[in-house]
């Protein structure tokens, strides 16, 4: 579904991206982990449409997608929850899920019963003023309204980020369930050991190079990876 290919890209002089190629499968969850700064949110600022790449290409289902800007890749089927959730706080619920819908035309009925049935807890406050809700329901919101525009692939970029452990794993299990309903992900996480328990592969950067790649259950017993990210000794 998703191919890159020796993809470098830049922040003004700082080489962010070196050399970078990964793949996704249709109807995978692949986990890219890797400690901060190492390229995982510039990955998906590239394969968006966010940032210019300098060389190498994007593929997305066998079409050429480098550099196409990030409205037309939303067109395409590629949707991202950012780091951070980013919901626009001053909006209810539901015109933050509006706003997800907008490349979308026609009845909007099924993609609203669709996240409401998968995040319950946004329902029961449709009205309310997103910049209100909790750090966890923010994160049901920002997901949700990534899912506004049915993407085949979905991009999820922290999703644990300073949430507390329960919401952590409810979070995780409605992550696999978007799988199970047909939804690719490509998943940017540092809690390597959930990512790596839920994913099917994954790849490990370090300083914007791949510097191992696999299948999540043996990079899950992998020594080197324990000691580096699941904090094992």
């Amino acid at each position: 579904m998703l191919r890159i290919t020796n993809l470098n890209a830049f922040y003004d002089n700082v080489h962010a991206l070196k050399d970078i190629s990964l793949e996704i499968q249709k109807g995978e969850i692949v986990s890219l982990i890797g400690s901060n700064g190492a390229g995982k949110t510039s990955t998906l600022s590239c394969i968006t449409g966010l940032v210019g790449i300098r060389s190498g290409t994007i593929h997305y289902k066998d079409k050429n997608i480098t550099n196409v800007p990030a409205h037309k890749i939303v067109r395409l089927g590629i949707s991202l929850s950012p780091e951070g959730r980013e919901v626009f706080p001053g909006l209810t619920v539901a015109e933050n899920l509006k706003l997800g819908r907008y490349s979308k035309k026609g009845n909007t009925t099924t993609a609203y019963e669709r996240v409401y049935t998968l995040f319950p807890r946004l329902k029961e406050r449709t009205l309310q003023i997103a910049g209100t809700l909790s750090g966890g329901e923010q994160q049901m919101l920002a997901i949700a309204r990534a899912l506004m525009s049915e993407p085949e692939l979905l991009l999820l970029d922290e999703p644990s980020l300073g949430l507390a452990p329960n919401i952590v794993l409810m979070l995780f299990e409605l992550i696999k369930e978007i799988n199970k309903q047909g939804v690719t992900i490509l998943l940017v996480e540092q809690n390597a050991n959930l990512a790596l328990s839920i994913s099917n592969r994954a790849y490990v950067l370090e300083t914007g190079r791949i510097a191992l790649s696999g299948i999540s259950q043996n990079l899950l017993h992998d020594e080197n990876i324990k000691k580096a990210y699941l904090g094992s000794v």
